[in-house]
């Protein structure tokens, strides 16, 4: 004699198969609702300074720049780059004592400080690797290209490049700036100089 299956089994299997589907569904459901980014930051004001200083003079500079990694019984690694960089070079205003401004009667003399440079950066946009050669099991590429321009940045630092913008600057500060502040004293005569030679030797 057969036993019957009680329509209890029948009932829970149909109830299995629909929260199966179900599930199954709201995990679709899930998995495509877009994730939602939170950022969030904390931000403490440590100082804050007063800028003074007068851009006035801005090297616009083209660089070929090729990095190698020389072995001995390995092969080599090289990077060409071709690089454009800026360099600026300003006048620090706060850096101008009393003593460095003479009047008499409507002349003025200005004794400006020594120029420096604001800033020295690659432009990215405008830079671009020309070619390479490394070996995947020697060289990380990532690495290989950073590296090479470290060195670009480095070049824009170097004496060679920052004292033709600082010479720039010098030459072009009593141009630029006379006028300034010829309005604002209200002299007829204004003279813009330095009190040192800002290049070394």
């Amino acid at each position: 004699m057969k036993k019957s299956i009680p329509i209890s089994f029948f009932i829970g299997i149909g109830i299995l198969i629909v929260a199966s589907f179900v599930g199954w569904g709201l995990f679709n459901k899930l998995k495509n609702t877009e994730p939602k980014i939170e950022i969030s930051h904390q931000s403490i004001v440590q100082e804050i300074k007063t800028m003074g200083k007068m851009e006035l003079t801005t090297l616009y500079v083209k660089d070929i720049v090729e990095y190698k990694v020389k072995r001995r019984f390995l092969p080599d690694s090289k990077v060409l780059l071709q690089i454009s960089g800026e360099v600026n070079a300003c006048i620090d205003f706060q850096k101008i004592l009393d003593a460095d401004v003479e009047v008499s009667d409507k002349t003025l003399i200005i004794y400006l400080p020594t120029p420096e440079i604001c800033y020295t950066k690659v432009d990215h946009e405008n830079s671009k690797v020309h070619d390479k050669t490394s070996w995947i099991l020697l060289d990380d590429d990532a690495e290989l290209i950073d590296e090479s321009y470290k060195e670009a940045e480095r070049h824009l630092k170097s004496d060679a490049i920052t004292e033709k913008a600082i010479q720039t600057a010098i030459e072009k500060a009593p141009e630029i700036l006379a006028p300034i502040f010829k309005t604002i004293s209200k002299s007829d005569s204004v003279s813009v100089r330095f009190r040192k030679t800002p290049l070394k030797g």
